[in-house]
């Protein structure tokens, strides 16, 4: 109690299923220590952007290839955030973090890690769920007589994504990005 800390915050951090609800839940993570963000960041991604500004510049790929590689997370490489000098030594910086913890039991340091559970995006069938990102690639600039308002970008850019979610389950940070849900079911009437 005299450093900050309560009983709760020395247990095992767990994340299931809410029993009641039958909501799916995620775990973001912010960590208290590290280097600072990159200038215009709003959350650390280990490697930044890099492996997909490679993929890009390496030639054409789809979009749903670059969703998935986006919300793959990395979280191997110290294991989810239990090993700080793993994290340190990939590249891990202060601050909220990209990717999220999924199911199951973690062990965390409270002096170094803050984790908050949030529901996990579930898209279900007859909708699409239109995401804007907050992270990311910076855009092209778009500038000029083909600029048109609310230009869409390729999915690992900051900017709308001109390819929507479709049905399914997505570890999505909702500090990172935001998913609108919008109706798709097609109605025939005869």
């Amino acid at each position: 109690m005299s450093v900050g800390l309560t009983h709760a915050d020395l247990k095992v951090f767990r994340i299931a299923q809410d029993a009641n609800s039958q909501v799916d839940i995620l775990g973001i993570v912010s960590m208290l220590k590290g280097g600072p963000l990159s200038s215009g960041a709003i959350a650390n991604r280990l490697g930044q952007f890099e492996d997909l500004a490679a993929i890009e510049r390496d030639g054409p790929t789809s979009d749903a290839e670059m969703i998935e590689r986006l919300l793959s997370n990395k979280n191997e490489k110290h294991n989810n955030y239990e090993n700080f000098q793993g994290f340190l030594d990939h590249g891990g910086r202060i601050g909220l973090q990209h990717d999220p913890l999924l199911y199951g039991a973690y062990i965390l340091n409270p002096f170094l890690v803050r984790m908050e559970k949030v529901p996990m995006l579930v898209v279900e069938q007859g909708q699409v769920a239109v995401v804007e990102a907050y992270v990311g690639l910076v855009p092209s600039n778009t500038s000029g007589a083909d600029c048109k308002f609310g230009m869409l970008v390729r999915p690992e850019h900051r900017g709308i994504w001109q390819e929507s979610l479709r049905t399914g389950k997505y570890p999505i940070n909702p500090c990172c990005y935001r998913a609108e849900l919008v109706p798709s079911a097609i109605l025939t009437f005869n």
